[in-house]
């Protein structure tokens, strides 16, 4: 960038060499030697044209080095937050710092250094070759172009503040829309179009309002800069004319000295856009750093004790007290002890607190009171990574990811054989379905339509894979049919039988006639009952 600044204000120097040289021609009747000078600038113009490109390219690199390394950093510090964090944070939110803000931040940091370097150099240089071309004419002038700068700077926030003004009204009505489009249901059920329509067209207003404003002291702004630029030429041309015929100045200095100055303008004004583009890009790192400055603390996979001896699956829950959010109390000093190789079940009325007992149990969110034991020890002295790695879940509404059916059966690691991936489809009474299409169990999910059932199947096989200790079913058999289920059932009784401890959360009676003993989750704490 600085060699290519270098060679942008050569160029003025050998137009005036040029130029004067035809001067002095036309005066003494010589031939000048044109093709020489000619071939210089030429050689300028190629030098420049390749350093221009080299640096484009080098910065633009940097930049994407960059821009990843802050991604891939960015989305590390997210997986590994506490579910606190993502409590209080939108997964919307937090892609918009992954994504937009890395990305604006990118494209500052690129223009910064690339324009920043380039203007700095070809200003100063700028400024100095007009010095030395005429002293008398760089003064005059000197007293205009600093106003000039600090007027169009001045505007330039001006103008800045009324985009923010007129981006957040366009936000404003977007939002509106999409508050209404997404719960349209119940924007029908209280007959509330006219309403929203009303909202939505208040909203287009106040945003025409603020784009038409932006819009007339955009066009202030230009016409001002035009006239400002050109009665700067002709005070140019006014004085630097007297000067040529003073003979204080020759015509070729003249021109060097009108490419000098345009080299100036145009770096001044990039200044301008520079000073709005830092302030960008330090609100996006401000906005990325405000995002993860949480005071949660990160979690620690490998930190904690891991047993020696293999896990029995016993679990105790003593004087167990939670406040979801800190607000609704769940638990409210609640025990409960489930035995090795038991099977229990456990009903409650939705937001009871079930689901929340497997959070606290995989150690999602601690409790405020109370304790967890695995095997006997408090699950806060045990590794996080050990803890999960002994507990199977499979969720009331299974989780899929874009992949194959292996990957997502497999889910996590790529160690296990094709062998054990079979058997885990064939537990989960999956594998005839998955044989039957056209690539098996290399099928791209987005490739083929699954039932609810079948994700919930490929979501049990993936569980039974990882062959967990304690394994956890939340509503797992809600939506299978009645053949799947049953089939299901005697899995269940199959793995139970082969030395798991088994928490059943339901609320079908079927399923539960496998249990030992069954709880129901009321007002905070379990109670025993018999079906």
């Amino acid at each position: 960038a600085l060699m290519a600044a270098i060679m942008s204000i050569l160029s003025p120097i050998y137009v005036s060499k040029l130029i004067d040289s035809i001067t002095a021609a036309l005066k003494t009747s010589a031939v000048p030697n044109l093709a020489k000078s000619a071939g210089i600038l030429v050689g300028i113009s190629l030098s420049n044209a390749v350093l221009t490109a080299l640096y484009i390219k080098l910065i633009g690199d940097l930049g994407e080095i960059i821009a990843g390394e802050m991604r891939k950093e960015l989305f590390s510090r997210f997986l590994h937050e506490n579910m606190k964090f993502f409590d209080s944070h939108e997964i919307g939110e937090l892609l918009t710092r992954l994504t937009v803000d890395v990305q604006s931040f990118k494209h500052s940091l690129k223009q910064i250094l690339t324009t920043g370097i380039k203007s700095s150099v070809q200003l100063t240089s700028s400024a100095v070759q007009m010095i030395l071309l005429s002293q008398s004419l760089t003064m005059s002038l000197g007293a205009s172009l600093p106003i000039i700068f600090l007027i169009g700077n001045g505007y330039g926030k001006y103008l800045r503040n009324l985009s923010t003004k007129a981006r957040d009204s366009d936000v404003d009505a977007s939002n509106r829309a999409y508050e209404a489009l997404s719960n349209i249901r119940t924007v029908k059920s209280f007959v509330a179009e006219d309403y929203e329509l009303e909202k939505y067209s208040q909203a287009v207003e106040n945003q025409q309002i603020q784009q038409r404003n932006l819009l007339s002291h955009v066009g202030i702004f230009q016409g001002l800069t035009v006239f400002s630029m050109n009665s700067l030429l002709a005070a140019v041309l006014y004085l630097g004319g007297v000067e040529v015929l003073s003979g204080n100045l020759s015509s070729g200095g003249l021109l060097a000295f009108l490419m000098s100055l345009q080299t100036a303008q145009k770096s001044m004004t990039q200044f301008v856009t520079l000073s709005a583009k830092w302030q960008s890009m330090l609100n996006d790192h401000e906005r990325i750093s405000r995002t993860v400055q949480s005071k949660v603390e990160l979690e620690n996979l490998n930190a904690g004790k891991v047993p020696e001896t293999a896990c029995r699956g016993e679990i105790e829950v003593k004087n167990l007290t939670f406040s979801h959010r800190g607000r609704t109390e769940i638990f409210n000093s609640a025990d409960l002890k489930v035995k090795e190789n038991e099977v229990i079940g456990i009903i409650g009325e939705s937001g009871s607190g079930k689901s929340t007992l497997i959070s606290l149990l995989e150690r999602h969110y601690d409790p405020e009171k109370g304790e967890i034991y695995i095997d006997g020890v408090d699950v806060k002295e045990l590794g996080l990574k050990w803890i999960r790695k002994q507990i199977g879940v499979v969720p009331q509404e299974p989780i899929l990811f874009n992949g194959t059916i292996k990957e997502n059966i497999s889910y996590g690691s790529k160690d296990f054989p094709d062998e054990e991936i079979e058997l885990a489809a064939r537990k989960a009474h999956i594998h005839e379905f998955i044989s039957n299409l056209p690539e098996g169990y290399l099928t791209q999910l987005s490739k083929c339509s699954l039932s609810g059932g079948q994700k919930q199947r490929i979501a049990i096989a993936r569980a039974l894979l990882r062959s967990p200790k304690i394994l956890i079913l939340d509503e797992a058999t809600s939506a299978l049919d009645q053949k799947s289920e049953e089939g299901i059932h005697q899995t269940l009784k199959e793995v139970a039988d082969g030395g798991k401890t088994i928490i059943i959360i339901t609320h079908k009676k079927e399923i539960l006639k496998m249990a030992h003993k069954v709880y129901i989750l009321k007002e905070g704490r379990f109670e025993r009952i018999n079906l």
